[in-house]
C-alpha cells in the first residue's frame, strides 16, 4: 500500500510539473515514478524466488515420476499453500534504499511542483 501510494505521489508531481516549463523536473518525476514501481516488483520477486523455484522442481519431479499432462495442469491450476512468512532478507539493503530516496524525491517534487504552480 505504501508502495502504491509513492508512486501516486510521484504521478501527481509529474502531473503538477507539466506544462511549468520546468522539463527536467518533469522528467525526475517521471523518473522516480518508474524507479518506485520497478523497484516495487523486484522485491517481490527475490522474496518470491524460492516458492517459485520449489513449485518448477516439483512439476519436474511430477514429469519424471511419469504424470500425465492432465495430472500436471491439475497440479499447476490447484491454489497453492499460503504462507504469511516472507523472508526478506535476501533483499539487499541497496534496493529500499533506493526506493525511500526515490519516494522523498517525489514528495519533494510534488511540494515543488505546488509552489511553481500556484
Amino acid at each position: 500500500m505504501v508502495g502504491k501510494i509513492g508512486i501516486a505521489v510521484c504521478v501527481l508531481a509529474a502531473i503538477v510539473l507539466y506544462g511549468t516549463g520546468k522539463t527536467v523536473l518533469f522528467w525526475l518525476a517521471i523518473a522516480s515514478s518508474v524507479i518506485l514501481f520497478s523497484t516495487g516488483f523486484l522485491m517481490s520477486y527475490i522474496v518470491a524466488r524460492p516458492d517459485m523455484k520449489s513449485f518448477r522442481e516439483a512439476v519436474r519431479q511430477m514429469e519424471l515420476d511419469g504424470a500425465t499432462k492432465e495430472e500436471i495442469i491439475g497440479f499447476m491450476n490447484s491454489p497453492m499453500e499460503e504462507t504469511a512468512e516472507y523472508d526478506y532478507k535476501d533483499v539487499p539493503n541497496w534496493i529500499p534504499a533506493i526506493a525511500l530516496v526515490s519516494q522523498l524525491a517525489g514528495i519533494v517534487l510534488l511540494i515543488t511542483g505546488i509552489i511553481i504552480r500556484f
